[in-house]
């Protein structure tokens, strides 16, 4: 037996091994013995295909192993829901405030929103119960006059809106799934305006603005659910 078969026997014997010595099947480098495998190849064909099936099997099941170790692991991770409830019941609202705070993550981001913006939303967040005291009437309708005279709330705008995603956007979903977000604006000159569309698009529900975990790409596509198919960002 040559040095490219015992190379091979021992990949084939790992898992017997393993199982024996009852290790760790993480502690064993599957990409390495997959090079291993091809590094190895022996001249005579009949032989070779023998070997490394049976090599390839080998790592198979270690890669099996390696499941049933994470599987395993994740079930000492399982948390009765029934005893966090119990748990947070008893929690002083003062605690559960800090933990609430420290460990929530916002929906919505602040970047690229000017000062002036940030301080209306505050003092429109100070009107609202319960987070602030509750507004008189009066205070309520000098901040939806406020509000109205944004471009958003326009009523023209939300008609430029529509006719845009029926002249442009709609055409794209209908060529293309999803149409990256950066490629699509960059197409056009007014690119503030027609991110302000995509953004109440969204908001209004007649696209999803989604972002591909792998890549950090934002794509944009049809509702999810919605008329067009929808699109599966893999997550791994």
């Amino acid at each position: 037996m040559n040095d490219k078969e015992e190379e091979l026997k021992k990949i084939i014997e790992l898992p017997e091994a393993l199982r024996k010595l009852g290790g760790d099947p993480f502690a064993v480098n599957v990409e390495e013995l997959l090079e291993k495998i091809n590094a190895n190849r022996l001249k005579d064909r009949v032989k070779s295909l023998k070997y490394e099936s049976q090599a390839l099997n080998s790592v198979s099941i270690i890669v099996e192993k390696q499941e049933e170790w994470v599987l395993d692991a994740l079930k000492g991770l399982k948390i009765d829901p029934q005893l966090i409830k119990e748990k947070v019941k008893q929690m002083p609202f003062k605690d559960l405030g800090l933990i609430l705070a420290k460990h929530t993550t916002p929906v919505l981001g602040i970047k690229r929103i000017s000062r002036e913006r940030i301080k209306m939303a505050v003092e429109y967040l100070g009107l609202i119960e319960p987070w602030g005291k509750k507004a008189s009437l009066g205070s309520v309708i000098r901040h939806e006059n406020e509000y109205t005279q944004n471009i958003i709330f326009d009523k023209r705008f939300e008609e430029e809106a529509m006719e845009f995603y029926e002249k442009s956007l709609m055409k794209e979903l209908q060529k293309s799934k999803t149409v990256p977000y950066k490629d699509f604006i960059n197409k056009f000159d007014e690119k503030l305006k027609v991110a302000f569309y995509i953004a109440y698009l969204s908001t209004a529900g007649f696209i999803s603005v989604i972002r591909n975990p792998l890549t950090g790409e934002t794509l944009i596509t049809s509702p999810l659910g919605g008329e067009f198919e929808s699109v599966a960002i893999p997550f791994g």
